[in-house]
């Protein structure tokens, strides 16, 4: 992790320093995007946050053209608990992409995410006009797995949804090693979509099909970990604590493990994983909600479970799950 790291900054202070031929070509911009995206999108699943919010900072100043930066910006600052700055970054990438899909999809998930009800009805035309405006002809299989999302959250039917979009990308074939655009996608949101129907071993299929292509892949992994709890609390056990192997900061799995502790009485340890949580994101609602069942469950009497309860929904105060929780 740290090779990585120490070679994105390498290369960015030549970026900063060059003068070199690569400046002098038009399509720069696009090529340092091309080139170093994949990376930070690698220090974003490692749990490298701080560092990606100061590429990305590094990266909007240069002027850089992709959507991706300032949709990374905003998810890295929600990650550590700077939720105010993650909104303020949102609603700017809202007014800079209001055309663009892609990016209207994860300011739309970020905008659920916190229960900003206002701002979640006000991308929704946006992500219509959007989708309507992709011409047919040139839809590759990244661009039916967005359009299957915008249909979802625009209240289509999911099995149509799966018919005409994920399945469709899904058939796409693979050339050798190189995959086609959207076809981890298309297992991915094909396997959200029957975790949300609770339809666990579809799901646990389309999370392992990822994982055939890429089986590092976190969010599979992490996915798969959910489809498989309700039968199998062993295999999904071990799947969190191969999502914690891949990346020791990956705030639901730290969360799972809590829980499991929480169930098996070993508190004192629940404790130490909400300690790691929160020097990660201070204010991560659900840490402080374990810290509410913590308080119940060891010194009823003290006030400690209200008070950590009030910390759970300061982020969003009307969150149903706390209280589920």
């Amino acid at each position: 992790m740290q090779s990585k790291w120490v070679g994105l900054i390498f290369a960015l202070v030549l970026f900063l320093g060059g003068s070199g031929s690569l400046f002098a070509q038009a399509d720069y911009k696009r090529y340092y995007d091309e080139d170093r995206l994949p990376r930070v999108r690698e220090l974003m699943d490692e749990g490298h946050f701080e560092t990606v919010v100061r590429v990305c900072d590094y990266s909007i100043e240069r002027g850089q053209p992709s959507w991706e930066w300032r949709v990374l910006r905003f998810q890295s600052l929600a990650q550590v608990g700077r939720y105010q700055d993650a909104f303020e970054e949102a609603r700017r990438s809202t007014a800079l992409f209001a055309d663009e899909l892609a990016a209207l999809l994860e300011i739309h998930d970020f905008y659920a995410e916190l229960g900003l009800g206002d701002f979640v009805e006000e991308v929704l035309p946006l992500i219509n006009q959007a989708a309507g405006a992709m011409p047919a002809k040139e839809r590759d299989g990244a661009d039916l797995v967005r359009l299957g999302r915008a249909a979802l959250i625009l209240g289509a039917d999911p099995q149509t949804v799966l018919e005409q979009y994920y399945n469709v990308a899904k058939s796409q074939k693979a050339k050798g090693e190189v995959l086609p655009a959207g076809l981890i996608d298309a297992h991915l949101y094909s396997g959200r979509l029957a975790l949300a129907k609770e339809d666990y071993a579809i799901a646990a299929d389309e999370f392992r099909a990822v994982l055939d292509y890429d089986p590092d892949h976190i969010d599979a992994t992490y996915s798969l970990a959910k489809s498989l709890q309700p039968s199998d609390s062993e295999a999904a056990n071990q799947q969190i604590e191969r999502v914690i192997e891949l990346t020791k900061i990956h705030l639901g799995a730290l969360i799972d493990k809590t829980v499991h502790l929480i169930q098996v009485e070993r508190y004192e340890e629940a404790h130490l994983f909400l300690d790691a949580i929160e020097s990660i994101n201070p204010h991560y609602p659900k840490a402080h909600a374990y810290r509410a069942v913590l308080a119940e469950l060891e010194k009823p009497e003290t006030g400690a479970f209200e008070e950590s309860r009030e910390k759970a929904l300061q982020v969003w105060a009307k969150n149903p799950e706390i209280d589920y929780l």
